[in-house]
């Protein structure tokens, strides 16, 4: 376990390294994507929606606010201080984000297997098969989700379009169906989950991070139930030189655990390079990184089809943000 606390540390202190970095003089731009349209009135955010499109995450959402009451503004303080303060308004959100999230490119993996198989056998190379090297690490094709939470603004006294944003809360995540190797198998499944996030986004640069643990249940049978915790960060800065891996990059570990034998079940640490274009908001992204998989994570006929060994998958995944 010791690589593990290694990577938690390195991608921690990263992120505060780069926090540090991000200059204060420009102004917020949309601090948390409510794009569309929103109401605001003195520091209170009392409903507003959001979309986002992504060749691997797609979603859109509705934030209402549970109580009407301003957004809290803490003024310039440090993240410690930040999350404490939202540790201590958690037991009553304030706010709820009802999401619908689809995820195209498994989606593609799916329908490419189940339709063009002699496509998909000619994408292996070697044994390394090219589609489910672009289309690996998302375990279901789109998912519905409630987020119960309290968010705190930071960085600029008073001035809510001017502020940084904290949030923190519990994520509640059900759907029907599981990927497995781009096969779709039924399966109710649900994911319970606390969740802590950051958000600095100024007019030509954004970071942010987040913190989430959790479990995942499924109906399945011959799928495992288990814990998980997920660490992530991303920084894009139009500003900075586009090669540059301090500044625009993003790193993603997740670490997974059977609930029953609290026997490890997987891992991913997935590394991204972001290339922010100039104009408009687009980041085109190209991401590499590892997907093991250990054999007791499926039972029975599910487990004899993964194979019968620990499986490890190379991810290559293209994106671009809109």
């Amino acid at each position: 376990m010791k690589w593990v606390s290694v990577v938690l540390l390195l991608l921690f202190g990263f992120t505060v390294a780069n926090a540090s970095e991000i200059n204060d003089e420009v102004s917020l731009d949309d601090s948390w994507e409510l794009e569309e349209e929103a109401s605001v009135v003195e520091n209170r955010v009392s409903w507003g929606y959001y979309y986002n499109i992504d060749l691997y995450y797609a979603s859109t959402g509705i934030l209402f606010n549970l109580s009407d009451n301003a957004i809290p503004d803490i003024g310039r303080a440090g993240e410690g201080n930040v999350y404490l303060d939202l540790f201590k308004r958690s037991g009553l959100p304030q706010y709820v984000l009802f999401e619908f999230s689809l995820y195209p490119m498994p989606i593609a993996g799916v329908y490419a297997r189940e339709n063009h198989e002699l496509f998909y056998q000619r994408s292996e190379v070697k044994s390394f098969n090219v589609l489910e090297s672009v289309t690996a690490g998302f375990d279901e094709p789109y998912a519905i989700s409630m987020f119960l939470n309290n968010m705190v603004a930071y960085g600029v006294n008073g001035d809510l379009e001017n502020s940084d944003r904290g949030f923190m809360g519990y994520l509640f995540t059900v759907g029907n169906y599981h990927i497995q190797r781009n096969r779709l198998i039924d399966d109710n499944w649900m994911e319970i989950e606390w969740k802590i996030k950051g958000d600095i986004k100024r007019e030509q640069e954004a970071l942010s991070w987040s913190f989430r643990v959790g479990g995942k249940f499924h109906e399945h049978p011959e799928i495992v139930d288990n814990y998980y915790v997920v660490l992530k960060r991303d920084r894009v800065a139009a500003n900075k030189p586009i090669l540059s891996w301090l500044f625009n990059s993003g790193i993603e570990f997740t670490y997974s655990v059977d609930q029953t034998t609290l026997e490890s079940i997987g891992f991913q640490m997935f590394l991204e390079k972001n290339f922010p274009i100039k104009f408009g908001s687009t980041v085109v992204s190209l991401g590499f990184g590892v997907l093991h998989e250990n054999l007791n994570k499926y039972r029975g006929a599910l487990r004899d089809f993964q194979a019968q060994e620990d499986q490890t998958f190379v991810i290559i995944r293209p994106a671009i943000q809109f």
